[in-house]
């Protein structure tokens, strides 16, 4: 009976802060579109022209890159069990090197997100919406996405750590900031709709370097500085080559053609240069059906 809720207990220290976490999240979420509405009626613009503009952020934008975080949170779930299994045998050096793979898997599958977010944010607005415009917001909020990338890995190891109630303060504190920032910002004419979407970026940015903070903290976690310096290399040289193939290749094409084309190389351009870099071992290649299979077929 003891053990019964001794367990129970543990759970419920997980279970109350996580579900904290989705819940100030959705309760940020509903407060936001009425701030956002009241700061752009104060900065003067009128109530039908601040809708479609909200409605083009969190319609069109934010959708879009929030696109690759599906990769982030299936490391997620299966970083949980592999850290937990690690602590419970003070073994913190796996849980070093598990979140340091999360994070630089992350940081890949993000970094090509980024690219293709920022180099070609206009003919993806363009095909998909017909909102060329928007193009502004996406080219603004893309170099920080990969703030909002670690998140998940990030707070999952906080989880795993029995620190699930650390992440939940993170969660409010950045979520009361960013309503703050919209406020702050969304209120200033100048800014408008793009003072909304900067203090989107602020509360994503803030609730990241909060829980890397409380994981440094907690187990003196330090990134590898090796596999960050040459990530941040290979985003940028791909981000170049993209430029290049957006401005001068395949001009005589259609947009979607041109698009599809220039979008195609910079992918495959990404992923050569990351196999030459090594930022993604073996042993990782073989754990992908598809890849691994012909991988061994080449061997043979």
């Amino acid at each position: 009976m003891k053990g019964g809720q001794k367990t129970f207990r543990e759970l419920m220290t997980i279970a109350l802060p996580t579900t904290g976490s989705k819940l100030i999240g959705s309760i940020g979420l509903f407060f936001e579109p009425i701030v956002v509405a009241h700061s752009l009626a104060i900065a003067g613009v009128t109530t039908v022209i601040a809708t479609k503009q909200y409605g083009e952020l969190t319609g069109f934008v934010i959708p879009l890159i929030l696109l690759p975080t599906f990769i982030t949170y299936s490391l997620s779930v299966s970083l949980v069990p592999a850290i937990s299994e690690a602590v419970a045998r003070n073994h913190y050096q796996t849980v070093h090197f598990r979140l340091n793979q999360a994070l630089r898997l992350a940081m890949l599958s993000g970094g090509i997100s980024v690219v293709v977010l920022y180099i070609f944010a206009e003919p993806i607005m363009t095909l998909m919406y017909d909102a060329p415009y928007a193009a502004t917001y996406v080219k603004l909020m893309a170099p920080f996405t990969l703030f909002l990338y670690f998140q998940a890995p990030l707070q999952a190891t906080l989880q795993a750590l029995d620190l699930a109630k650390a992440a939940m303060m993170n969660s409010l504190f950045g979520a009361i900031v960013k309503i703050v920032a919209i406020f702050a910002l969304a209120t200033r004419p100048e800014l408008g709709i793009m003072g909304a979407a900067l203090a989107i970026v602020i509360g994503f940015i803030l609730v990241t370097m909060l829980h890397f903070a409380s994981i440094a903290k907690s187990i003196s976690f330090t990134i590898e500085t090796k596999m960050f310096i040459k990530s941040i290399f290979l985003i940028i040289v791909s981000g170049w080559v993209g430029y290049l193939l957006s401005e001068y290749a395949f001009t005589q094409s259609s947009l979607l053609i041109h698009t599809f084309l220039t979008i195609s190389i910079t992918l495959i351009f990404y992923c050569a240069l990351t196999l030459a870099l090594g930022l993604v071992k073996g042993e990782e290649l073989n754990r992908i059906p598809l890849i691994g299979n012909w991988l061994q077929s080449f061997v043979r």
